[in-house]
């Protein structure tokens, strides 16, 4: 697999979201996602950042 075949294989795994915390190598990272409340969480040491699937979709609409 050439570099390209590899990034778009790792943002199919992981989602485009924790492929840039994995290419930043953020350490004391966490991405959690819940389909049932619909919201996204990432946890930065002891800083928690929550956004719902609504927020992202209208971020990458715009």
């Amino acid at each position: 697999m050439d570099s390209n075949e590899t990034k778009n294989r790792l943002k199919e795994l992981i989602g485009t979201v924790g492929y840039v915390l994995v290419m930043c190598q953020l350490r004391n990272v966490k991405l959690k996602i819940d389909p049932e409340k619909k919201l996204v969480t990432i946890t930065e040491d002891t800083k928690k950042h929550e956004f719902s699937f609504d927020e992202i979709e209208q971020l990458v609409n715009e």
